[in-house]
């Protein structure tokens, strides 16, 4: 059993056992109040009832027999001592000892005294109540409840006060049975203990197995394993901690893939710039190398391989570099309004140099008269538009055509080439993919093209038959 179940278990027996003892607390202290009250109305109920029969004893008070109304009533009071007082106050009827009767005597005669006068200044003589006192506790031995009932006299004058019915009657017998009630009290702290005890123990081990559970996983997790899940649905605020571990690790696995992933990448990028270097340096060095020892002697022609080959250096660094910073969003847009047309326009002129090498003829086609304008970062737009376009050339045949067709914010570039293999075209955009037929070029230039399109929302699709031509098409 572990601490949180201890701690939960004492917890709610506690909870359980304190209520308990409170609502006990209230019920026995309500629960004395109500007897005490019952009593006090049945004891004036019966001082009432003793009194309207009692006017004969008092005007006859040798009158008093076995078979009077007065004495059957006497005779049931088995837990009540009885005294009748005439005008005088006198006892003329006493179920106590006599000893017990003469000593309340002064005790008698102050609550007559005060009984007076309250009827005498009371507006409604004759329907005096019953007073009740607890001040002949200390002759009667213990503690008793007083009843004091005035009795009226049948004739004239009519409703005189004749006498007063003094009725006792114990305390400790309203509460007679009050073992039994305790006995109750107790037994039913005794079943909320072990009702308490197995609730707290079914409702701990409920609440703690799925921590355990979380505990579980979050130890594999730290041990890297992160295809594990929780596996626990509740629709409480544990069951949001649960999913919420579940996601959180789906994101490590995630993340952790990525990672691997880029290792490799990186692994890979390093073999692969190792290798796209390691060509043009080697090409340099056999030729420096060569002038050293004098075997080459045109060193014209030296001089502009080694400057060819440098350049190819710097190229491929500067795509490198162009690379890493759209890979790691370092790449921020200066975006303005531009007209497509003339973008186009200015990088054909730009190029146009470069397919002249090859006699390649750039004709390009504006398909709907009107101006079409766009948001754009201008460098970035026309350096996208080069490469694809420098791509088209180098692999078109020499006096060949390239077709470029704007129409509905699509630019269409199209070569006449030998096509790229339907097995190559879904890798053409991964950095440093060549294909079999391609010995130019670093595998570079349309992965950054990709990179410049998604930065700016636009997409581009390529199509190609061999032997026919490919086209390359970038929807804005």
């Amino acid at each position: 059993m572990n601490k949180i179940t201890r701690r939960l278990i004492v917890g709610i027996s506690s909870i359980v056992l304190i209520a308990t003892a409170l609502i006990i607390g209230i019920f026995l202290s309500q629960y004395r109040d109500i007897l005490l009250k019952q009593e006090t109305e049945d004891i004036v109920r019966k001082a009432d009832e003793i009194a309207r029969f009692s006017t004969s004893i008092i005007e006859n008070e040798d009158q008093l027999n076995q078979k009077s109304p007065v004495a059957r009533l006497i005779n049931g009071l088995t837990n009540s001592n009885l005294w009748i007082v005439n005008s005088d106050n006198q006892i003329i009827l006493s179920t106590t000892t006599p000893e017990i009767a003469v000593s309340a005597t002064k005790q008698i005669t102050t609550d007559i005294d005060s009984i007076k006068k309250v009827t005498e200044n009371s507006p409604h003589h004759g329907q005096i109540g019953t007073f009740i006192t607890y001040e002949y506790s200390s002759f009667l031995g213990e503690k008793y409840i007083s009843a004091i009932r005035p009795i009226f006299s049948d004739d004239a004058p009519k409703n005189a006060i004749i006498g007063y019915v003094i009725l006792h009657n114990k305390v400790s017998n309203i509460y007679a049975n009050d073992s039994g009630l305790y006995f109750l009290v107790v037994m039913s702290i005794m079943i909320s203990l072990v009702l308490s005890v197995i609730l707290g123990i079914f409702y701990s081990f409920r609440f703690t197995k799925p921590i355990e559970r979380m505990t579980e996983v979050a130890r594999q997790i730290s041990n890297g394993n992160y295809k594990i899940k929780t596996c626990i649905v509740q629709d409480d605020e544990i069951g949001v901690l649960a999913t919420t571990m579940d996601t959180m690790n789906d994101k490590l696995d995630a993340n952790i893939n990525e990672i691997r992933r880029l290792e490799e990448s990186a692994k890979e990028l390093v073999a692969n710039v190792s290798h796209e270097f390691k060509t043009p340096l080697t090409i340099i060095r056999g030729h420096i190398e060569n002038l050293q020892e004098g075997v080459e002697t045109d060193t014209c022609e030296i001089y502009n391989k080694i400057l060819n080959n440098t350049k190819l250096l710097d190229r491929l660094v500067n795509e490198l570099l162009d690379l890493n910073k759209y890979q790691n969003g370092r790449v921020n847009l200066k975006i303005e309004q531009l007209e497509l047309v003339q973008v186009v326009s200015d990088v054909v002129n730009d190029i146009k140099q470069i397919a002249a090498l090859k006699n390649i003829d750039i004709i390009t086609k504006i398909k709907g008269g009107e101006v079409k304008l766009l948001e754009a970062d201008y460098i970035k737009f026309k350096q996208l538009i080069t490469i694809i376009l420098d791509n088209a050339i180098k692999f078109s045949p020499n006096k060949s055509n390239i077709d470029i067709t704007i129409e509905d914010y699509r630019i269409i570039i199209k070569d006449h080439g030998k096509g790229i293999k339907e097995k190559d075209i879904n890798h053409i955009f991964e950095r440093f993919y060549r294909s079999d037929e391609n010995n130019e070029g670093y595998g570079l230039g349309l992965c950054i093209a990709k990179y410049i399109a998604d930065k700016h929302g636009f997409k581009i699709e390529v199509s190609s038959k061999i032997n026919k031509g490919t086209t390359m098409t970038i929807i804005l």
